[in-house]
């Protein structure tokens, strides 16, 4: 099931970005701005979009690119949310659990449910900003040692990989588990500022007298 699910997302991300390409192909526009619009930004998002569209500015000289990952990752945004809302509403009420019951009528879970289970307290977002500060101190130093080869990738992805080893590594060695609902909260804060941040700075105007002009 898992490897099913792997082949079908891997396609789906695949078939974003051909027709990203081929659609700014047939408009004469950068072949990099049909990345940007695929599954850089579409899958990716605003955080993902801005990682690349720096890479994209310093390596290729692609100008404006992380206003066009802005007004991407955007629009992806709002219109998965016009389409996967009602979509998710629809399934959720026309498939059941495994004894028959609607998954809308099924009692919540403890993942559901703040208050069973693990609390977040002070201790546990020290230990969740620690765990990430390692990420992120890793990560770069993989990102260095990466930089000009084939398997160049911005810093995020390294710190992703390094996140995805620590927190199996610690939970197989029974030293730690991380607690996901205190790493969500950070998540979304930060989401949150970085996503005021960079649309806060974005030069719209320019980006429209760009695609004026072509």
């Amino acid at each position: 099931m898992l490897g099913t699910f792997l082949i079908v997302v891997v396609g789906l991300l695949l078939l974003q970005n051909a027709l990203g390409i081929g659609m700014a192909t047939l408009l004469g526009l950068d072949p990099l701005m049909g990345l940007l619009a695929g599954s850089i930004t579409l899958s990716g998002g605003h955080g993902t979009g801005a990682a690349w569209s720096k890479l994209f500015v310093e390596r290729y000289g692609f100008a404006n690119a992380t206003e066009v990952a802005m007004a991407c990752a955007t629009f992806g945004l709002v219109l998965g949310g016009l389409i996967g809302g009602p979509v998710a509403r629809y399934l959720v009420k026309h498939s059941s659990s495994p004894d028959g019951t609607p998954d809308d009528q099924v009692a919540p879970t403890a993942f559901e449910k703040p208050d069973v289970g693990r609390v977040i307290t002070s201790l546990v977002l020290i230990e969740s900003i620690a765990l990430i500060a390692i990420c992120l101190t890793l990560g770069k130093v993989v990102a260095q040692l990466l930089a000009g080869s084939v398997f160049e990738l911005p810093t995020f992805v390294c710190v992703l990989f390094i996140g995805v080893i620590l927190s199996n590594s610690l939970a197989l060695a029974g030293l730690y588990r991380v607690f996901d609902r205190a790493v969500s909260v950070l998540g979304n804060v930060s989401l949150s500022l970085f996503l005021a941040m960079a649309l806060m700075s974005l030069k719209a105007v320019g980006v429209g007298l760009r695609w004026r002009c072509r």
